[in-house]
């Protein structure tokens, strides 16, 4: 199923399968729901953490003040941290028949059709868990150094006979081969895995919230009478 075309063939392919442009993104699972859990299991333990060192103020004389400024700096970490984690929703690629626009958390890469060298199935290998597979655009632009741009797309996306066209199209760099990266999708392989990293962010969020909620409002209760005490 691999193939040997030229580095040019991407550029063919493009021009004629992909003359109206066609999005891919991240699934609705990992590009929505778990980004949304992992930014409330970043939030609750540092906002409970912030609270309970705003009561180390309680006995400060200028508490009230110090307090403010600490729910100011509280209230910008939590922003930004959403910021960054929330981004990983923007993952998304745009094909045209002229480039490959790869928009991935905080980047934007455009690789014109004619810099694509090919394809990598890279293996990623970990010391815990379960191993998978990462896949990316490999490109070089004149006088540049060749690079591997990951590619954003929903799992399902392998299922469309253009995408893999594309891929069969040009040649593998990585050390796993295409077929099985297209034989896992066909088998639903990737919709499980999401599933079960969705069970357990449900479960480890749900859990965080039960044990610091609780806390979070009765330190909200004790700045309040601190603020109260102080007016």
């Amino acid at each position: 199923m691999e193939s040997h075309y030229t580095a040019d063939s991407c550029a063919e392919y493009l021009s004629k399968f992909y003359i109206l442009p066609h999005t891919y993104k991240s699934s609705l699972i990992m590009g929505v729901f778990v980004p949304i859990l992992f930014s409330i299991a970043f939030i609750v333990p540092t906002t409970l953490a912030a609270l309970l060192e705003l009561l180390d103020y309680r006995h400060h004389p200028n508490a009230h003040q110090h307090i403010g400024l600490s729910i100011g700096s509280l209230c910008a970490l939590v922003f930004s941290g959403c910021f960054v984690l929330l981004s990983l929703m923007w993952r998304k690629t745009v094909i045209t028949r002229h480039s490959i626009d790869i928009t991935l958390t905080l980047s934007k890469t455009n690789i014109p059709a004619n810099t694509v060298l090919g394809y990598a199935v890279d293996s990623i290998r970990q010391s815990k868990g379960p191993s998978g597979t990462r896949l990316s655009i490999v490109h070089q632009a004149a006088g540049k150094q060749q690079t591997k741009t990951p590619f954003a797309y929903d799992p399902d996306d392998l299922n469309d006979p253009k995408l893999r066209g594309l891929f069969m199209s040009m040649s593998n760099y990585g050390d796993v081969p295409l077929t099985e990266l297209l034989d896992d999708a066909s088998n639903d392989k990737y919709p499980r895995l999401e599933k079960i990293v969705l069970a357990g962010f449900v479960l480890l969020t749900s859990w965080i919230l039960w044990f610091c909620l609780p806390l979070i409002h009765h330190a909200v209760e004790q700045l309040g009478s601190i603020a109260n005490s102080t007016t």
